[in-house]
């Protein structure tokens, strides 16, 4: 039994240089793993379903030419003569441009009031080639 414990002792020492915590060279790897897992999490946090963005911008310019609709419709039913109108008339949801602006207008006598917006930038698909140029000129967002 006594040949046993000192055997263990001995591997014990060998491992964890005889103190009750493991080596230097052991708590960097604990500590790297911890940080990977770290990474892993915040990452998970910000994976986004592609399509389901998609589907959402294409929701929120149909609702904003709905919102300019409803104005244009509610002014012009307190004129005398419809004065406003709206263009595009009609938005559907495949009207939504994923790259360029996307515009509504709103005209009366020359007078015009526009409506520009677009999908944002995305950074991450540009920032890993130095020097590159994104879609549009432009460089990435950081």
């Amino acid at each position: 039994m006594i040949l046993g414990t000192a055997a263990w002792q001995v591997k014990s020492a060998r491992l964890y240089n005889g103190l009750s915590h493991p080596t230097m060279a052991h708590d960097d790897a604990i500590v790297k793993l911890a940080r990977q897992i770290d990474a892993a999490r915040k990452a998970e946090r910000f994976l986004v379903n592609a399509d389901e963005v998609a589907s959402l911008r294409r929701h929120g310019a149909c609702e904003l030419h709905r919102i300019c609709a409803d104005f244009v419709a509610s002014v012009n039913s307190n004129l005398s003569e419809a004065a406003l109108d709206l263009a595009p008339a009609i938005y559907a949801p495949e009207s939504f441009r994923e790259r360029g602006e996307n515009l509504i207008q709103i005209g009366s006598q020359d007078r015009e009031m526009q409506i520009a917006f677009e999908a944002p930038f995305q950074a991450g698909l540009y920032w890993e080639v130095p020097g590159s140029v994104c879609p549009g000129g432009r460089g990435p967002d950081l």
